[in-house]
């Protein structure tokens, strides 16, 4: 007989005594631990695979679980901060441009600033106004300023007029007030026609004055100079 066929016979025979011996064994030894060395081999083999295999996986969360949550939430960090950066970036790059918006707008502002009379202005303005209706022929009964109203950062100032002369008069004077260097708008136009002289008209003019503490207003430096010698 040959070393091979020796050889598989006494696997053979050893699988059998295995075989036997596991259907030998009683399963409620395993609460015995007492007798563990009187086990079959394979089932200490499988009990120290499993051990290690609960070894190994009760190391896994325990060591490795939280630098994992410590990575994800890094990652996390840098997708925020590389959104953030992007926003930030696309803000820059966009500054000059609402520089430019920002100062037509406060260029747009202080235009029409102008067209608006400071207190110590108001009254130049009902001149002017009284000049207008003047030079076109009319007769002023009445011009006088009523009590203003403060709005958000202006007074708005009504100014009731009464005034006689024809239809074509009138009619040059509301053109006349509108080319005013300021801002006067018209209202509550009245024409009576039963007056002697004429039609007469009431209306109320409103015009608008800034609040100076809401204005800044730029110190001018005087530079002195010496006469040339």
């Amino acid at each position: 007989m040959g070393k091979a066929t020796k050889s598989i016979i006494s696997s053979i025979s050893t699988l059998r005594t295995r075989a036997n011996n596991l259907s030998n064994f009683d399963v409620a030894e395993l609460a015995e631990l007492d007798t563990i060395a009187e086990w079959p081999q394979p089932v200490r083999q499988f009990l120290l695979l499993g051990t290690l295999l609960l070894g190994l996986l009760t190391g896994y969360f325990y060591f490795l679980s939280e630098p994992r949550r410590a990575i994800e939430a890094a990652q996390a960090l840098e997708d925020q901060l590389r959104a953030d950066f992007t926003h930030k970036a696309r803000e820059a790059s966009q500054l000059d441009a609402m520089k430019g918006q920002v100062a037509a707008i406060d260029l747009a502002f202080n235009g029409l600033l102008r067209q608006l009379p400071s207190s110590a202005e108001v009254p130049s303005l009902v001149d002017d106004i009284t000049e207008a209706g003047l030079g076109y022929g009319l007769e002023f009964s009445r011009i006088q300023l009523q009590g203003e109203t403060m709005r958000e950062f202006f007074y708005e100032l009504p100014i009731e007029i009464a005034l006689v002369g024809s239809y074509h008069d009138f009619g040059m004077f509301v053109s006349g007030v509108a080319s005013l260097g300021r801002i006067v708008t018209l209202h509550d136009f009245k024409i009576d026609s039963s007056a002697e002289k004429g039609q007469k008209m009431r209306l109320l003019a409103r015009t608008y004055r800034y609040d100076e503490k809401f204005v800044s207003t730029p110190s001018v430096e005087k530079e002195s100079t010496d006469g040339v010698i």
